[in-house]
């Protein structure tokens, strides 16, 4: 399965590229809430929260890649990265703000929060809300039972094989997500999503659809009789120990637009990767079951179609990551590590083996050409496996 389908995807919003192209617009653009929508806050304890213990190391001026040595601090300065984080073993080994970002600096998710959204939807499961990720979504949305979502399944959705047809870079009347930002700034998405149609089979092939998180946000509002957000305080942002209120940005009428537009402190971000490294454990507690983390960070052979498996993509040319429960793998990984992805150069690396999360956010213009792309991902596993070695 190809990521350069969820990269190609976005080609569309010509607009944020042009106004990121100022650095000070971009750098405001990924670090200030959408003036174009309102948004929920997602609240944090109030009480204080967890500091992360520290033992800073230096990732020295160069790494080297396949026998060629790169200038880390080219790498940051090239890539117009905000925030570069790493944490080992509940220790904060690095971080590192760029281009007038601090630790207080709210930070733009993009579809890095389709992970978060996913984790909700399990959540959701473990607290008898949800009866099995098998049932079809109009169970519990009979709005949508004369859609393209008719047929569909949670599990569909949660791996992209809804088959309803949409675009997510253009090219479909109504059916791409330039023209759902600019219906969600106006009305209910729930109206959008029930003018989807059948494109495919669900359950057959993989393709890139943010609808299909919207339709989960929708999900998980309706189940829990709260707003994602609410939820989200309540059984992650508040567990984890955040140190600041999120905020999330929603439709005309309050609902979350669940697969972005997201915004958090590193730090923040960093704590949610180390709840899904820790396999749903903070402490003592496990505040998401390890079953369920497990299930929805790798695909595996006969849980979906070929297609989301890493080194099946439909075109061989294109860099082929698995893909499961709104996670990404890298093929190319040697072990059980997974991705948060957001376009523009949103990437978290987390590894539950060695317990180690790497948080890069930037806006990355250039992100999606194969020599960023490649440069990004290989430098991101080499400073984990460099921080691993120097804790040995």
């Amino acid at each position: 399965m190809s990521i350069d389908v969820f990269r190609r995807g976005f080609s569309s919003l010509l607009f944020i590229v042009l106004i990121s192209s100022c650095t000070s617009f971009g750098v405001k653009m990924h670090t200030s809430p959408s003036e174009d929508f309102s948004y929920n806050i997602v609240a944090c304890s109030g009480n204080g929260y967890s500091e992360f213990p520290t033992e800073y190391i230096d990732l020295g001026k160069s790494y080297v890649v396949d026998g060629k040595e790169y200038s880390v601090k080219d790498f940051f300065k090239k890539t117009n990265t905000t925030s570069f984080l790493v944490l080992r073993d509940g220790v904060l080994v690095y971080e590192k703000y760029f281009l007038g970002t601090d630790r207080e600096t709210l930070f733009l998710s993009n579809s890095m929060v389709k992970s978060v959204t996913s984790t909700l939807v399990g959540l959701a499961v473990e607290d008898n809300l949800i009866d099995s990720i098998e049932d079809p979504i109009i169970k519990y949305l009979p709005e949508l039972k004369d859609s393209g979502y008719g047929s569909v399944t949670i599990k569909n959705l949660l791996q992209m094989t809804s088959g309803v047809k949409y675009n997510e870079g253009g090219g479909l009347p109504r059916a791409n997500l330039f023209e759902l930002l600019s219906y969600a700034k106006r009305r209910a998405s729930l109206n959008f999503l029930q003018e989807m149609r059948v494109d495919y089979m669900p359950g057959t092939s993989f393709r890139y659809a943010s609808v299909d998180t919207l339709v989960l946000g929708h999900l998980i509002g309706r189940v829990t009789g709260i707003s994602c957000s609410q939820y989200l305080s309540e059984r992650i942002w508040t567990k984890i120990g955040a140190e600041a209120d999120a905020y999330w940005s929603t439709d005309a009428v309050g609902q979350e637009l669940a697969f972005g537009f997201f915004y958090a402190r590193a730090r923040d971000y960093l704590r949610f990767g180390q709840l899904a490294a820790n396999m749903g454990r903070v402490g003592d507690s496990q505040i998401v079951s390890t079953q369920w983390l497990s299930q929805a960070t790798l695909p595996r052979q006969g849980d979906g179609p070929e297609n989301l498996l890493p080194g099946n993509a439909d075109d061989k040319d294109k860099e082929d990551w698995g893909y499961q429960y709104q996670w990404w793998s890298n093929p190319d990984s040697q072990d059980k590590s997974f991705y948060a992805i957001g376009v523009f150069g949103q990437y978290m690396y987390i590894n539950p083996e060695t317990r180690t999360v790497v948080l890069r956010t930037s806006f990355d213009l250039d992100a999606s050409s194969q020599t960023n792309y490649t440069q990004l991902v290989q430098f991101m596993e080499y400073v984990a496996d460099y921080v691993n070695e120097k804790g040995r």
